[in-house]
């Protein structure tokens, strides 16, 4: 075929793709009878590739047959994405609208057609590495689909068939295109496809769509010399002939595009003319046919935009209109506001500066408004991945350094040396006045090294009602002033009494309690507060997300449960960060779904990469549950670093290196969290607890008791340690004695699920020790107390341990039945109770298979309740099926894994039980050696023990029959 001819059908075919149906009948009206019947030939095909792949000479255009895909039908589930309907379709494939039912968001999916594979996997390449506003964001990868965030909103071709753009427009669209192709250029990538149906308008600004066609530039594999990429009427002159394209080529895509929004009509379609001879210039240069001449990047285009001067005519009506925007051109394509003012701050923040929030200025003489406001900013404010306010804990810590009381108040005076102090870049003031009906709001951000002020807004509030609208406007106006990006800003704007309440009543109460956290720590004064916000108002979604994170802390897990799912019902209602957090917290504390609280708590950091709370979950309630210690310890650092004044995450930290076995480190981490005065933090006494029993330090031991004394939600905690310690050495009667004042210290301070745990963690070791008839005592016991998820499996165990079936066989059908998503109970818990329960009918080979869905879980712990009881069973069960079919060997490995685990296995009886039937395996197996050492060790463990104990009598015969 004459490249001509080609050129031509290409033109007219792609015009007619991206045309409306009224503007593709008239285009098709226009052509030749033989133009159009090729067209129409093309169309029926119903393919956007024709041109993509085809040398120009070739004499068919017909495309490789294949085999048709069916349609995904709504409702189809792939993994966690419901598919809800089709989008398009296009000869690469499909665009689905679906539902991500981990995160409740809305998300496209493109599916693809197998022979487009290698085209689509390079397309998965490039938007992976990339993470810009102004390009379509991927979410995740399906072996023939992605999952892409959905936008809404037309197609700049959709909306060039109503003609060309202003030019403030204009110019306002090509600052963000070039934006999107300077990050991408900067990642090595040129889109290679650049055109009006490939750029979205959306209400969060400029998307760049459709990275099928881009390439790596050093992956010259992805263009075939010969082969004509992208579509003809804004393909380079290169990509036209066949050639490799480069940056340049994007640039003069964009030329193209240009044009087009300038003039309403194509490169070399009549049309009206350039508004500007400068724009024309540039333009020019742009299109020049060798690359060399053109332009050679967005930032130094973007940058020759900025300097033009438009002519009159073009309907810019002043000229600080005109200045702002051209300069928007250069500040979208480096990174710094595209969002700015017609007073731009003194000195723009960077996405790496922090900000302290001063108390709100109240002159009104309404309480309601003390603390509420503030609160209601913080929250407003950290809807921004851009902004970092500095955390309550280094504003606490930093007051106590500068001679204040830790809960004082944080004027204007106070916030600006505070910010100094802990390096701050700026102060953000607040203040709320009434003249006559209004309420006069202001907020100013004040430079920390020189008290200038960086950017300020007002507004009037009608009324009392209005106030928080108006101040989340406010908090919004303000982050385009401090230099935050208009797309992050719009993305990122829930509105404030939506993200929270409309009720100042119940904001007031919600704040209170979080003043008493920052405070005091003290999860019992703060639940009242919390729980009065929600009396206030019902919906409030980041109250009950409070509430469940409390209870967490107090060990009763039902109650946290109950909570997080009425938070997640909720979802909709709060800001993008909030929402994650309840879906975080959701997969955590309400369903159980653990892979869906790492994938929130993931999706979050992406979101938001200087966010702490999502390392924070990740570092001590998920990743331990699955027993990822080293990516627990890795969040942990980085919540650290983020958060140097939080003690939480250096406690996660020693808790992950005590369960990796490194006890130097975790006492490396306490030491840090000494220098930063964290030491009196009760988050440290059971870890501390934990690292003087691996050491032998008695006296250590007793040392962290006496600390928690009178410590409520630690007292308790710590004398069920003392318990396991006692039963860890074979004295059960003081174990026994040390549970029940657990269970009533715990009981004094309202614990109920608590108190239950310990009776449940009690029924386990009289099992395992040889005492059913407490074994049953204390399990029916725990039942009657409260019956929680590791409550039912306590009891089911022991009753399975002490071969009371019959008993524990409707709590395993309970447990599945109530926890059908719960990661630990369908991977941990059900698999070692199903094992045990086939052992006791003498099938050991069901049992071993039964524990193979374990396998990933098995050095997971739970973090429902107090204390890590229930660890290493799947390995235990897996050790005496093995003993059971007489697979000696396979059975001492298991249970040396056991002892092999000192972090984990701690002071539970898992141990001592492993070194009792890895004794008795080793005789079996025939080494009396190693059968008669591991005897006597665990003899040396139990010399004073009480001597009934029936486990202590068969150790004492087992090594009797070796000598």
């Amino acid at each position: 075929m004459d490249p001509r001819r080609f050129q031509q059908i290409a033109e007219l075919y792609h015009a007619v793709r991206e045309a409306g149906a009224e503007a593709r009948a008239a285009l098709l009206e226009q052509t030749t009878p033989e133009l159009r019947r090729e067209v129409e030939s093309l169309l029926a095909q119903d393919t956007d590739a024709v041109f993509l792949d085809r040398p120009p000479a070739l004499d068919a255009l017909s495309l490789p047959s294949g085999p048709a895909q069916a349609a995904w039908p709504v409702g189809t589930l792939l993994g966690p994405y419901r598919i809800e309907g089709s989008l398009g379709k296009g000869g690469m494939g499909e665009v689905y609208r679906a539902t991500d039912t981990r995160l409740g968001r809305s998300v496209a999916i493109k599916r693809v057609q197998e022979r487009f594979g290698a085209r689509f996997r390079d397309e998965q390449r490039a938007i992976a590495a990339l993470n810009h506003p102004n390009i379509c964001a991927l979410h995740d990868v399906g072996p023939d689909y992605m999952v892409m965030e959905l936008i809404e909103g037309d197609t700049l071709a959709a909306r060039l068939l109503q003609g060309a753009l202003s030019v403030h427009d204009a110019l306002a669209c090509a600052a963000q295109i070039l934006a999107g192709l300077a990050a991408a250029h900067a990642k090595g990538i040129t889109h290679r496809d650049l055109k009006p149906g490939n750029i979205m308008l959306a209400g969060s600004g400029i998307k760049i769509l459709d990275f099928g066609l881009a390439r790596f530039h050093a992956d010259e594999s992805t263009t075939a010399i010969g082969n004509v990429m992208g579509t003809p009427a804004y393909a380079s002159p290169e990509q036209r002939k066949g050639q490799p394209a480069d940056p340049r080529s994007d640039i003069y895509s964009f030329g193209c595009v240009l044009h087009e929004m300038l003039t309403g009509s194509r490169v070399g379609q009549a049309g009206a003319p350039i508004p500007s001879r400068p724009l024309a210039t540039i333009i020019a240069r742009c299109l020049q046919e060798d690359p060399a001449q053109r332009w050679q990047t967005a930032t130094e285009l973007a940058q020759a935009l900025a300097a033009v001067e438009a002519a009159p005519a073009s309907g810019w009506r002043s000229p600080q209109v005109r200045r702002f925007a051209l300069a928007v051109a250069v500040l979208a394509v480096i990174g710094v506001a595209t969002w700015g003012f017609l007073r731009p701050p003194a000195r723009a923040l960077t996405d790496r500066d922090t900000v302290v929030l001063a108390e709100f200025d109240n002159r009104t003489g309404d309480p309601v408004f003390d603390d509420s406001l503030r609160q209601g900013l913080s929250i407003q404010l950290e809807q921004s991945p851009f902004l970092s306010i500095v955390t309550e804990d280094r504003v606490r810590q930093a007051l106590v350094m500068m001679g204040r009381r830790s809960d004082a108040r944080l004027d204007a005076a106070t916030a600006l040396d505070l910010c100094q102090r802990v390096g701050g870049a700026a102060v953000i003031e607040g203040t709320i006045a009434q003249v006559g009906a209004p309420y006069q709001l202001t907020l100013r951000a004040r430079d920390c090294a020189n008290g200038e002020t960086l950017a300020s807004t007002e507004s009037e509030a009608a009324g009392k009602s209005r106030v928080l609208a108006t101040l989340g406007s406010l908090a919004s106006r303000l982050r385009g002033h401090l230099g935050e990006a208009l797309s992050s800003v719009r993305r990122f704007d829930t509105p404030l009494e939506q993200a929270t309440t409309p009720s100042l009543d119940a904001l007031k109460a919600y704040s209170q309690g979080m003043r008493v956290l920052w405070t005091h720590r003290d999860s019992t004064q703060a639940i009242p507060l919390f729980k009065r916000a929600i009396a206030l108002d019902p919906d409030f979604a980041l109250a009950y997300g409070a509430l469940t994170i409390e209870y967490t802390t107090l060990g009763e897990s039902r109650i946290a449960a109950d909570y997080a799912r009425r938070a997640y019902a909720l979802r909709s209602n709060v800001s993008e960060a909030e929402r994650y957090f309840i879906v975080a917290r959701y997969g955590r504390s309400g369903n159980g779904d653990i892979n869906s609280a790492v994938q929130a708590s993931l999706a979050w950091i992406q979101a938001y990469p200087r966010a702490t709370m999502p390392r924070i979950l990740l570092a001590g309630s998920i990743y331990p549950v699955l027993g990822e210690y080293e990516r627990a310890r890795m969040q942990a650092l980085d919540a650290i670093r983020l958060a140097p004044a939080n003690a939480f995450p250096y406690a996660f930290l020693m808790d992950a290196d005590i369960a990796l076995d490194r006890f130097d480190a975790a006492r490396a981490a306490y030491a840090n969290a000494r220098k930063r005065q964290l030491q009196a933090s009760s988050f440290f006494i059971l870890d501390l607890y934990q690292l003087a029993f691996l050491s032998g330090d008695t006296a250590g031991m007793a040392q962290q008791v006496a600390a928690a004394s009178g410590l409520p939600g630690i007292e308790d905690q710590l004398l069920a340690s003392e318990a396991e310690t006692a039963a860890y050495h074979g004295r059960l009667r003081d174990a026994r004695r040390l549970s029940e004042q657990a269970m009533a210290t715990s009981l004094r301070t309202g614990g109920q699920e608590p108190s239950a745990t310990y009776l449940a963690m009690s029924a386990v070791r009289e099992a395992l020790y040889g005492q059913p008839d407490a074994a049953r005592q204390d399990a029916k016991a725990a039942l009657a107390r409260v019956p929680s998820r590791d409550v039912l499996y306590g009891a089911a165990l022991a009753y399975a341990v002490i071969g009371d079936t019959a008993q524990a066989t409707p709590l395993v059908a309970q447990l599945a039945r109530d926890y059908p998503e719960d990661t630990f109970v369908q991977f941990n818990y059900l698999p070692t109770l199903r094992a045990r329960l086939a052992l006791n009918r003498g099938d050991a080979d069901a049992a071993l298979t039964l524990l193979r869905a374990a396998a990933p879980f098995e050095l997971g712990v739970t973090r429902s309740s107090p204390l890590w009881w229930t660890t290493l069973y799947p390995i235990y069960m897996r050790g005496e099926a093995h003993v059971a079919a007489g697979n000696e060997q396979k059975a001492i490995s298991e249970f040396q894994r056991i002892l092999a685990h000192r972090g984990l296995a701690m002071n539970l009886p898992v141990g001592p039980m492993a070194r009792l039937r890895l004794a008795e395996a080793l005789a079996r197996a025939g080494d009396r050696a190693g059968a008669a050492r591991a005897y006597s060790e665990l003899l040396a463990l139990w010399k004073e023990a009480d001597l009934e104990l029936p486990v202590l009598r068969r150790a004492q015969a087992g090594l009797a029959r070796l000598q």
